[in-house]
């Protein structure tokens, strides 16, 4: 576990009420990032598929159809924009992903 901060002493419930939420938090962060990187290997799958096809990598409809339809489950915590924030994040970084496996060799980016 990540500890910043050492404001709490550590008989104090209340801190050990911290420390265990922030190791639940880390262990998400971990679980995120592997999935991350799963869609990011599944993405590539597709580039690959597309690229040897002459199908553009980045499919912005798909995006927006994508984003649409995510913020129509989103649960209760988060807003659309916050979930379109986010989600727009991880496909910049599918396009960054795509700019470094297609260096000179495609067009555009992947969702």
């Amino acid at each position: 576990m990540l500890e910043t901060e050492q404001w709490v002493a550590p008989s104090d419930p209340g801190a050990q009420e911290i420390t265990r939420l922030r190791r639940s938090i880390d262990e998400v962060n971990v679980e995120l990032l592997r999935l991350l990187e799963r869609r990011g290997a599944l993405a590539l799958k597709v580039m690959h598929l597309k690229q040897r096809r002459g199908i553009a990598l980045h499919d912005r409809a798909r995006e927006s159809a994508m984003i649409a339809e995510l913020t129509t489950q989103s649960l209760e915590l988060y807003d659309r924009r916050e979930i379109e924030a986010i989600f727009h994040s991880i496909f910049e970084a599918a396009r960054s992903l795509a700019a470094r496996a297609f260096a000179g060799r495609g067009r555009g980016g992947a969702s």
